[in-house]
């Protein structure tokens, strides 16, 4: 009798054992499923390739690059703050590579004085308080080191502001108003 309670025993420690792997096994398995299925999210994005110029102008092709937070094109800009949101945009990348963002944009009033964040892949990689309503022309460099897959995402933070309660009838909650975007390697 009791040489079969030790069978049991070593049997039961074989397969709890055997349990542990196999539970490593499907835990491992796991996180590379929500990998390639976060890669597969990545390469449904539609994003903008190095180079081209975003002239917010508009158009089928430059509405579906341009994500949370853009309005429609005003024939030569585009204000953001649509929905209360900082606007974001995503550009097609080759990983561990610096790039160069080349924005334009203008400050409103209403927002001077205010800092205006520039966020690539969620690192800010630029900051300024305007001093006054004005056009801005930046360069920004986006280090090496935060591309880690082939997708950079942009967002641009600032103060929001409504038209309305300066007396306009637009009922928009507004940002900034961009010329173009681009991102160059």
């Amino acid at each position: 009798m009791d040489e079969e309670i030790k069978r049991l025993e070593k049997r039961s420690k074989e397969l709890d054992e055997k349990t542990r792997k196999l539970e490593k096994f499907i835990e491992k398995m796991m996180a590379e499923f929500e990998g390639l299925e976060k890669l597969q999210e990545i390469k449904n994005v539609p994003a903008v390739p190095v180079g081209k110029r975003i002239t917010m102008r508009g158009g089928q092709e430059e509405d579906a690059w341009l994500s949370d937070g853009w309005y429609q094109s005003e024939k030569s800009f585009r204000w953001t703050g649509k929905g209360g949101k900082h606007a974001t945009v995503h550009f097609r990348i080759a990983p561990k590579r610096q790039y160069k963002l080349f924005a334009e944009f203008f400050v409103p009033r209403y927002i001077a004085k205010k800092p205006v964040r520039i966020f690539a892949n969620e690192k800010e990689v630029h900051r300024f308080v305007p001093g006054k309503e004005s056009r801005f022309e930046k360069v920004i460099e986006i280090p090496a080191e935060i591309v880690n897959n082939d997708l950079l995402a942009v967002r641009f933070a600032s103060a929001l502001w409504s038209p309305k309660k300066m007396g306009v009838d637009d009922k928009r909650t507004l940002s900034l108003a961009f010329r173009h975007i681009e991102l160059k390697g």
